[in-house]
């Protein structure tokens, strides 16, 4: 799918907006820019100090199909040749989450909480340096978009008058020499999107993916809102 491909289908769905518990620093992010004025209410909030960004949906030109995704569930007809991708992503993504936590461990002089594993206990890891806002920005952008946008046009095919929004909740580590990782996700029960396959597939789409090294290492939270609406049909 080319860049331009997906920025339609991005503005179509209306994925806007996230922001980043980094203290009080937050981002708006707005994947495509569009002349559509803003709503009037663009603002809705969340528990605690977790606070999401979003505007309604606005219209693009036609697209072009998208590819078969590539997710786990999608894409080719051999159930095995699935089964083994999936497994191998989640292997590299779970040798470089170590990797990850053993570096942030160093730095920080973090303690593991169980043995065989590098991951500190869940009080200390909210204790290290928050992520870059601008590398979360460009991690969504690039990794966590793309797979929701192919999680969706998949269900499309069997549903395509498919709309709602998909709350995600997750969290992201990352160190400088070595990458980064989502360290779990979850999807809000506010949820409007009547789709078991694409709230599992993006859930599980998220924790698979990998991002580049940040600047500096850390860890933040995060909620994002997907706003999805298939494109109208020409009159």
């Amino acid at each position: 799918m080319s860049t331009e491909q997906q920025n339609k289908i991005m503005v179509k769905m209306g994925v806007v907006g996230a922001l980043v518990t980094a203290g009080a620093a937050a981002f708006f992010f707005l994947a495509a820019k569009s002349d559509a004025p803003p709503p009037a209410e663009a603002t809705r909030g969340w528990a605690g100090d977790q606070v999401a960004v979003e505007a309604a949906p606005v219209p693009s030109p036609p697209s072009s199909p998208a590819p078969p995704p590539s997710v786990e569930g999608a894409g080719s007809d051999d159930p095995s040749a699935k089964a083994g991708s999936a497994r191998a992503k989640r292997m590299a993504r779970d040798l470089e989450r170590e990797q990850i936590w053993s570096a942030l461990a160093r730095k920080h002089e973090l303690e593991p909480e169980a043995p065989g594993s590098a991951a500190p206990s869940e009080a200390a890891a909210a204790a290290l340096p928050k992520l870059d806002p601008e590398y979360i920005k460009s991690a969504i952008a690039e990794q966590l978009v793309p797979v929701a946008i192919e999680c969706y046009e998949s269900a499309l095919e069997d549903e395509p008058e498919l709309a709602g929004t998909v709350v995600t909740h997750f969290t992201i580590i990352g160190a400088e020499e070595v990458g980064g990782v989502v360290e779990d996700a979850t999807i809000d029960e506010d949820s409007t999107l009547a789709s078991p396959f694409v709230r599992e597939c993006m859930r599980e789409s998220l924790i698979a993916v990998t991002f580049e090294p940040p600047s500096d290492g850390g860890r933040v939270e995060v909620t994002y809102p997907f706003v999805f609406e298939p494109e109208a049909p020409d009159e």
